[in-house]
């Protein structure tokens, strides 16, 4: 017997079969296309990075048929809902799945439905989820405020160390408006569950007089302003004085030592009123003696201060019947050395 019958969703068909004396066999039965009707199941959604804008979630699903031969078993595709949007996805087959700019401090649901082969639809599934509170740092007049951090709900958030900076203020802690009074010091504790941005708090910091001794010498620098809590470069002006070589300058007048001692342009961070001393070194002197050897008319004596250069007297001796040549250093060795009247004499 030949013949075709098209099969309805899920139908069976049984056959059997007769020989030509009329006996019947056994019969046969067969569903060669049976189709998947059964729906998935989401058996998860799990909540993966969850930032003040941003929450990402993955979601597990199986199929009813799983383990059917039929070719259209297995989870084929899911689709996200969010309530920010308020609208699915077009299915995807990607399991993850992510919400961006989000508001901070608020909570989210978030469905997913997933969809096998066949085209069968699971259940929805949802979960809740929420981003972290925003915890800003504002310098209010300041700069190098912190990095906004993020808290937990429900979970106590230590604030950042770090510490602004004001050129001419210090630093006195944080407040919750912009003129309000201190209620926060950094590293301190935020135990509130609400978005909270702090203002730096400031005081105008007092200023120091640096002031500058001459110490017997002159043109001291001028005084110097130091505002507390900000180094000071000092004045590079050096002052002088005859005689004397300077050294630097001391917290004390009579006193040179390493620990109290600063050089022009050096910077300072101490926070107090002070009077810097010069210290001197006293030079050596020498005597310049002049011989007019056989002559006469020879100059007085010169006092040469080391360092300093010396002009040799211009005054000529004379000697009947010679030509002055010049001064030596040696009475008969012309040849060591020659220095003439005016001029400069360098050794030091």
């Amino acid at each position: 017997m030949d013949g075709e019958i098209t099969l309805t969703r899920n139908q069976t068909i049984s056959v059997r079969l007769i020989d030509n004396t009329g006996n019947y066999g056994g019969a046969a039965t067969s569903n060669p296309n049976k189709i998947d009707t059964l729906a998935p199941t989401v058996t998860s959604l799990a909540v993966g990075e969850v930032t003040t804008e941003k929450i990402s979630v993955r979601a597990t699903a199986t199929d009813a048929n799983a383990t059917s031969t039929s070719c259209q078993s297995g989870v084929y595709s899911y689709s996200f809902y969010n309530s920010k949007s308020g609208q699915w996805s077009a299915y995807q087959t990607n399991t993850s799945y992510s919400v961006s700019s989000l508001s901070p401090g608020i909570e989210y649901t978030i469905k997913v439905k997933a969809r096998d082969k066949a085209g069968n639809i699971s259940s929805e599934y949802g979960i809740k989820a929420r981003t972290p509170y925003k915890v800003s740092y504002n310098a209010n007049g300041g700069s190098g405020a912190p990095a906004a951090q993020a808290k937990t709900h429900g979970t106590n958030l230590k604030l950042s160390s770090s510490v602004p900076t004001r050129a001419g203020y210090i630093f006195k802690g944080w407040a919750t408006s912009s003129s309000g009074a201190v209620s926060m010091q950094p590293g301190g504790t935020y135990s509130g569950n609400a978005n909270i941005t702090y203002y730096a708090v400031w005081e105008t910091a007092p200023t120091y007089s640096i002031m500058y001794d001459a110490n017997g010498g002159s043109s001291a620098p001028a005084t110097q302003k130091k505002i507390h809590g900000v180094d000071l470069k000092l004045s590079s002006t050096v002052p002088t004085r005859t005689g004397y070589r300077f050294l630097g300058w001391t917290t004390t007048r009579d006193v040179f030592t390493t620990g109290g001692t600063f050089q022009p342009g050096q910077s300072i961070s101490m926070n107090s009123n002070i009077i810097l001393y010069a210290y001197w070194q006293k030079l050596q002197t020498y005597s310049i003696y002049y011989d007019a050897n056989g002559g006469s008319g020879a100059p007085a004596t010169q006092i040469k201060t080391e360092g300093v250069d010396l002009t040799l007297s211009s005054t000529v001796p004379t000697r009947t019947g010679y030509r002055f040549m010049g001064w030596t250093i040696s009475k008969n060795q012309p040849n060591a050395g020659m220095y003439y009247p005016g001029r400069k004499l360098y050794e030091r």
